[in-house]
């Protein structure tokens, strides 16, 4: 299945980190860090052109629209809420 964003919606995938840090005290089981304000991501499909398929581009957190079709999950934003285009150096 294929998710085509119309509009100024651009689909991204979050990036994860599987890293595990050792607590020093003990936590509850359940225990969230909490999200950052920001965060990067990669665009998968921008109907606008103006951001290339595996750009990264930094984003508030809060603005992550979670969509789930049939089981699978897509992640959308609004273009106007990129704050800025990660680039290599």
């Amino acid at each position: 299945m294929r998710l085509e964003p119309r509009h100024n919606w651009i689909e991204i995938v979050k990036i994860t980190t599987n890293e595990k840090e050792e607590n020093l005290l003990i936590l509850p089981e359940d225990f969230k860090r909490p999200e950052s304000a920001h965060q990067v991501v990669l665009v998968v499909t921008d109907p606008s052109g103006s951001y290339n398929a595996g750009d990264k581009v930094v984003i508030p957190t809060h603005v992550i629209r979670d969509i789930e079709i049939e089981g699978r999950a897509f992640h959308l934003v609004e273009a106007n809420h990129v704050m800025a285009k990660v680039k290599a150096k």
